[in-house]
């Protein structure tokens, strides 16, 4: 599966795991979708992934905050 991700981005499975592109714990549909889209060029491809990966992040850690009253 890794090497046909590695197909449609035009790099080796190798820079894909070293950029950090795939982390088994972050898997998701959204990842998923834009790491196989054909449409969007590598570069746009890891910006929507940060800030996918932001955007979680900040989900996490409101929902690790205590309300306050």
């Amino acid at each position: 599966m890794l090497n046909q991700i590695a197909k449609a981005l035009a790099e080796s499975a190798g820079a894909i795991r070293e950029a950090g592109i795939l982390e088994p714990t972050q898997t998701s549909a959204a990842r998923d979708a834009i790491i196989t889209d054909t449409t969007i060029t590598k570069r746009r491809k890891q910006v929507l992934l940060d800030i996918y990966s932001s955007l979680r992040q900040q989900n996490e850690t409101a929902r690790e905050k205590p309300a306050t009253a």
